[in-house]
């Protein structure tokens, strides 16, 4: 990412493999936190060398690329221009230019959704996709790479839930998974399908939370969508609305993102907090709205 930001990018690159550069990116980032919370596990050697690398992989810096990627592409002021329709139409190619910084600008809206979403900073998540709106498809180029589509729905769509926004949440959920139904054969054959058929299911389970909370919801989801969520949770949504907090518990375990902790675990007493502490504190604070 560091070559990308320093000098002249020439090239031109399929726009799936800039999307994949940015959710590898994450992934290997959001791994590596997850790997030292597990202080507990690990010898005193392994604890001593992550606390010389206190610093590698580290939230601020990984933002701070992200942020880098869109200032330098100048997608905000082309999308603030034409609302993604020029990025739509050429499919994310211009001719005779580079799509490189471009994309990865693009792409990186959503890659700072993802990381506020980690964290528990659904405000400021949703805020850096300005100005992407999931509400126009008619601007968004992400539709045309499932994953990157997916990513970007499901993020948004629980970062309006944690707001309390549910109608939103609504909005978003039904239309990643009407999206999902239309192309998920198309992907069958692909290495990404079995994600994607679990992606489908999480956000099933997200949208039973939604559902439960705010009953009027259903009403403004399609047809086969509302058919699906009553065939996958029917009996669980009417104990859900009666207020049964088991069953709030185990949707929102199953539906939520893999949290990280926004600080370095205290490396001079391991066992204070385990793997599970990100995860329980978004937890919490989800069952006590």
């Amino acid at each position: 990412m560091a070559n990308l930001l320093a000098g002249n990018v020439n090239m031109m690159l399929p726009n799936n493999w800039l999307w994949n550069m940015i959710d590898e990116f994450l992934y290997q980032f959001q791994s590596f936190q997850q790997y030292r919370a597990k202080l507990s596990s690990k010898t005193p050697e392994e604890i001593e060398t992550l606390q010389e690398c206190e610093q590698v992989w580290n939230i601020v810096d990984v933002l701070n690329i992200l942020q880098a990627l869109v200032d330098k592409s100048g997608i905000v002021a082309e999308l603030e221009r034409d609302g993604g329709a020029e990025v739509l139409a050429c499919e994310g190619y211009v001719p005779n230019q580079s799509n490189v910084l471009r994309m990865l600008g693009y792409f990186s809206l959503i890659g700072q959704l993802r990381v506020h979403c980690l964290i528990g900073d659904y405000h400021t998540g949703l805020q850096s996709l300005y100005p992407l709106n999931v509400f126009d498809k008619s601007g968004l180029y992400t539709a045309l790479i499932a994953s990157c589509h997916i990513s970007l729905f499901y993020y948004a769509g629980f970062a309006f839930l944690m707001l309390q926004r549910y109608t939103d949440a609504g909005r978003c959920l039904n239309s990643i998974l009407s999206y999902i139904h239309r192309v998920k054969q198309l992907h069958a054959r692909n290495a990404a399908y079995d994600q994607i058929l679990k992606k489908n299911e999480q956000m099933y389970a997200l949208l039973a939370l939604v559902v439960a909370l705010c009953p009027a919801v259903q009403s403004s989801l399609e047809e086969h969508v509302l058919s699906s969520l009553k065939d996958k949770f029917g009996e669980k949504l009417q104990r859900m609305s009666r207020g049964d907090e088991g069953l709030f518990d185990e949707a929102f375990g199953y539906g939520c993102p893999k949290f990280i902790a926004a600080a370095p675990p205290a490396y001079d007493n391991p066992s204070a907090a385990g793997p599970q502490e990100a995860y329980l504190r978004q937890r919490n604070l989800f069952l006590r709205q």
